[in-house]
C-alpha cells in the first residue's frame, strides 16, 4: 500500500484505514463530495481533500466557506473541482485556480472517481498542482465517452 483513498462511504472502515496509513507515514487522500456524518473525525486524518463544489460542511453555506473550513482543519493539500470551472487549491498560503480542459462532453458519469483514482496515481510521483492538472486531463478525456470507461460504451 502506497497511498490510501477514502471516500466518505463505510466511515469507520475510512477510519481505521486512514489511521493505520498515517501510522506508516503514507498519504491519506479524502474524495468529500458531499458532507457525510463521520467526516469530522476523518478529515484531520487527511494528508489531501480534494472536495467537489457540493461539499458543505455544518455552518458552511458556500465554497468559500467549505474551503476555509478545510483549512482550518490544517489538511496540507485542500482542492475543490467544480466541473467545468478552474479546480481551487491551496499553495503556499493562498488560493490558486488550475483550468479544466475543455472539449465535448457526453457523459460525466464517473468523472469524479476517475479524477480521484488518477490524483492518487500522479500524486505519488509528481508536484501538488502538477497532479491535480493530471488528473483533470483523465477525467476531461473520460467525459467524452458514454459510461464511466470508453470500454463500456455502447454504439
Amino acid at each position: 500500500m502506497d497511498i490510501v483513498l477514502i471516500d466518505g462511504h463505510q466511515m469507520a472502515v475510512g477510519q481505521t484505514l486512514a489511521e493505520a496509513a498515517r501510522q506508516r507515514g503514507l498519504p491519506v487522500v479524502i474524495d468529500a463530495g458531499s458532507w457525510k456524518p463521520g467526516f469530522e473525525t476523518l478529515l484531520p486524518l487527511a494528508t489531501h481533500v480534494i472536495c467537489s463544489a457540493n461539499f458543505y460542511p455544518p455552518g458552511c453555506s458556500s465554497p468559500d466557506a467549505a474551503l476555509s473550513y478545510l483549512q482550518h482543519l490544517g489538511i496540507p493539500q485542500v482542492a475543490m473541482t467544480r466541473g467545468a470551472e478552474p479546480i481551487l487549491y491551496n499553495r503556499q498560503q493562498s488560493w490558486q485556480a488550475l483550468p479544466v480542459p475543455q472539449g465535448p462532453v457526453v457523459d460525466t458519469l464517473g468523472a469524479g472517481d476517475i479524477f480521484h483514482g488518477a490524483f492518487c496515481h500522479y500524486g505519488l510521483s509528481q508536484p501538488w498542482p502538477q497532479a491535480l492538472t493530471l488528473a483533470a486531463q483523465v477525467a476531461s478525456h473520460a467525459c467524452r465517452y458514454v459510461g464511466p470507461r470508453p470500454g463500456c460504451s455502447t454504439p
